[in-house]
């Protein structure tokens, strides 16, 4: 049997008390990944350049999002999360894009468009009068031999849909804009490997053209060299489609607006740097 010293009896002790008292306000106290290890993953998310320019479609702040002007022969948007803001799916379908909208917390769409289709169900992993699963959603939309966008902004069911989607449906996506929500949990080895194996994933096929930190909240500085936002907007590009690409090294893009002016919102050097 193992001996535990006063010491360590109290600082037990004290653990206690602080897990009950945090718990009260639904946080705990968790280990924190190896910051080495933390440092080498960031910077694998650096974003890049490439021959395709990005444009902003949508509302200025939120709802706005930057993506590669690479759009001829797009054939569909697929938008899992919709909310009040469109002005990116409207833009879209000014230039004919169709855009296939999924939102079970809104009645209907805030403004119309004749290239709008939109289904009352959440993006999820079962079916049922509410939820519809992210394979059977994409199956009834896409076409081996096209190309389309992706959008994700289910406000943290992302990481429920995102290790779930086939290799071979995103293979069809040529852009990827993707909302991640509660980023810094990846301090904690469980949401490491979960966000860490989401990323893997998505990068097999794409690369990283732009990250846009959410203001909505301040970011937290952990040390001399890791900085979390909350909240990440990031735009991914199809690497077929990338001829030429060199690490980006100048944020924010200035074509970013900020989501409030209250925080700062600059993409932290601990991720190209």
């Amino acid at each position: 049997m193992n001996k535990i010293n006063l010491k360590e009896r109290f600082f037990l002790f004290l653990r206690v008390l602080i897990f009950k008292f945090l718990y009260k306000f639904k946080y705990k106290l968790t280990k924190c990944i190896d910051e080495k290890i933390l440092i080498n993953f960031l910077y694998s998310l650096r974003p890049y350049q490439t021959n395709h320019e990005l444009i902003r479609l949508g509302e200025e702040g939120d709802g706005g999002y930057l993506i590669p002007n690479d759009l001829i022969g797009i054939d569909a948007c697929l938008t899992a999360g919709v909310g009040d803001l469109i002005g990116f799916e409207h833009d879209l379908a000014q230039k004919g894009i169709d855009c296939y909208m999924a939102d079970y917390s809104v009645e209907k769409l805030p403004i119309t468009h004749e290239r709008f289709k939109f289904e009352k169900k959440f993006i999820g992993t079962k079916n049922n009068n509410i939820y519809i699963k992210i394979d059977d959603w994409l199956s009834k939309i896409t076409k081996v031999s096209k190309d389309y966008i992706l959008k994700i902004d289910i406000e943290g069911d992302e990481y429920k849909i995102l290790p779930i989607i086939k290799s071979e449906d995103l293979k069809k996506m040529r852009i990827i804009v993707l909302e991640v929500h509660d980023f810094n949990n990846i301090i904690t080895p469980l949401g490491y490997d979960l966000i860490k194996l989401i990323f893997d994933k998505l990068q097999e096929n794409h690369t990283i053209v732009h990250i846009n930190p959410n203001n909505v909240s301040p970011p937290i500085k952990l040390s001399k060299k890791i900085e979390l936002y909350d909240l990440l907007e990031i735009t991914l590009l199809r690497n077929d489609r990338i001829i030429q690409k060199k690490e980006n090294l100048t944020f924010p893009h200035y074509l970013d607006s900020k989501h409030t002016n209250i925080y700062k919102s600059e993409l932290p050097k601990c991720f190209y740097k």
